[in-house]
């Protein structure tokens, strides 16, 4: 008995997979049949068929995500074995052995926030709070687990996507249990708030807004990349694949890319500075707020560099500010929405038609104002004192324009001074531009089943809900979406009330 039990042991040890569950012969078919129906779904839209064909295939292919979450529930591990709280120690210790610098900072918990960074002294803004270098980011390239580096190289998917690419790293060594970034990996959100983890009627709450085809194609597009990664991983012999297929599920490809789009930054790496796609320790748990960046890469120290977005006095919550991003790419990427965003824009799209008998002129016009003109061109509306951009506006003129007009812009040398707002234009023309504009964005703004006041009611109501007044609380997933439709409605509303003005005046 002794010897077969070592014998078991020994066996045990080298099998990667014998302390996680199998999936049953007649599962394991019938969850491939599901991963082919689901390819064939996520892979027959084009880039534009329509909203509701969207909304029909991404219905579809929730129906076979459903089923596959379900199968593959009884294989799946628990992707952190202790809450992030209690990770903490370890993780403060393994930044410090590692030369992270962070004087007058620690890492504490905030309502409604989760975990974030926390001033324990007077901080001054400018001032250097955090060093992290280069060594302890997790980037492809550090990911040094067999056969991930030659695959990296030769799949045209990893090497075409880079942030998928980090995305599969991740799933690869979150279950490599002797990870160098395990105590960085324990303390990442066991939960996100982006788009994949909506349901059918938090999805609904977008009904109107530019932003809700975006989350769908993002959907369609993590659900495709799944079922790919699944195939690649049954299909071929890397011994990387064995030690992982019997692990990969739905909800761990959805978390990993989670993680990447909600926490990466670009950083240079090799010899030409190549920018690459990386996860920060640390850096990566200050939370947002809008702002300008103060984030820089040392190339002399190799080190991602943060200075204070103002002052702080102790027990203060540190925020950082990603950059300019529109609050449908906030909630789409970061499963969040900053009502005060002054970076926030409304995208309207505009296309000029092939049946148009100017359309060659119009194109030719575009194309020298650098501007798209291929098929539908998605432009801006701002959140700003102008709303309406200098590219919408100069593409609203082209649009606009007759034959005698458009061949005295393609001869002049000065067709830039379409982009101003007081460029020197026909009385007639300006003003057709400007109703053009007013009658696109009045469209934009109808086509929202509910008003800016049923928005503000529904937010402040769910803010002030209790046990005793029985109103119902908001999930953060529809927060989310009346928080974002609200702030489209607000920009096209100013941007209305701009373009009346410019009318009349």
């Amino acid at each position: 008995m002794g010897k077969k039990t070592a014998g078991k042991n020994q066996q045990n040890r080298n099998n990667p997979n014998a302390d996680h569950r199998r999936l049953p012969k007649h599962k394991r078919q019938e969850l491939n049949n599901l991963i082919e129906k689901l390819l064939k779904v996520t892979s027959s839209c084009a880039d534009g068929p329509g909203l509701a064909k969207l909304w029909e295939a991404h219905t579809e292919s929730q129906f076979i995500v459903d089923r596959i979450q379900q199968i593959e529930s009884e294989i799946k591990n628990p992707l952190h074995t202790q809450n992030r709280n209690a990770s903490l120690d370890v993780f403060i210790s393994w930044l410090k052995q590692h030369d992270v610098k962070f004087d007058g900072v620690k890492v504490s918990q905030f309502p409604e926030y989760d975990l974030g960074l926390e001033a324990t002294k007077d901080i001054k803004q400018s001032s250097l709070l955090l060093e992290v270098p280069k060594k302890i980011m997790f980037t492809t390239q550090c990911c040094d687990v067999a056969d991930f580096k030659k695959l990296y190289n030769t799949d045209k998917l990893l090497i075409n996507m880079p942030n998928v690419a980090l995305a599969f790293a991740l799933v690869v060594e979150r279950l490599n249990k002797d990870s160098f970034w395990k105590p960085y990996l324990d303390v990442l959100p066991r939960d996100y708030y982006t788009v994949l983890y909506y349901k059918s009627n938090e999805l609904q709450e977008l009904k109107g807004s530019p932003s809700l085809e975006l989350a769908l194609k993002q959907c369609r597009s993590i659900r495709r990349q799944y079922a790919y990664f699944y195939k690649m991983l049954w299909s071929s012999s890397f011994t990387l694949f064995e030690k992982i297929r019997e692990k990969w599920t739905y909800e761990l490809y959805c978390w990993a890319v989670s993680t990447v789009m909600t926490r990466q930054n670009s950083v240079p790496v090799g010899e030409e500075g190549a920018m690459v796609p990386a996860l920060i320790p640390l850096w990566d748990m200050a939370n947002y707020k809008d702002g300008q960046i103060t984030t820089d890469y040392s190339i002399e120290d190799q080190s991602v560099q943060y200075s204070a977005l103002e002052d702080y006095k102790p027990g203060q919550q540190i925020f950082i500010y990603y950059g300019e991003r529109s609050n449908a790419e906030l909630l789409i990427h970061n499963g969040f929405v900053c009502m005060e965003n002054t970076g926030d824009v409304v995208n309207l799209r505009l296309g000029v038609s092939p049946s148009d008998p100017l359309a060659t002129s119009r194109l030719r016009a575009l194309t020298n104002l650098s501007l798209p003109c291929g098929g539908a061109t998605t432009l801006c509306v701002a959140k700003n004192a102008v709303p309406i951009t200098p590219q919408l506006l100069a593409y609203a003129r082209v649009f606009n324009m007759n034959k005698e007009q458009l061949d005295h812009w393609l001869s002049s040398d000065h067709i830039e001074d379409l982009f101003h707002i007081d460029c020197a234009l026909d009385h007639e023309l300006e003003k057709k531009v400007w109703t053009f504009l007013l009658t696109r964005l009045q469209i934009l703004l109808s086509v929202y089943p509910t008003t800016m006041e049923a928005d503000r009611l529904a937010l402040e109501s769910s803010a002030n809900s209790t046990e005793i007044s029985k109103v119902e609380k908001l999930s953060p997933a529809k927060k989310c979406a009346i928080q974002l439709r609200l702030s489209e409605k607000i920009i096209l509303k100013d941007a209305i009330d701009y373009v009346k003005q410019r009318i009349s005046a």
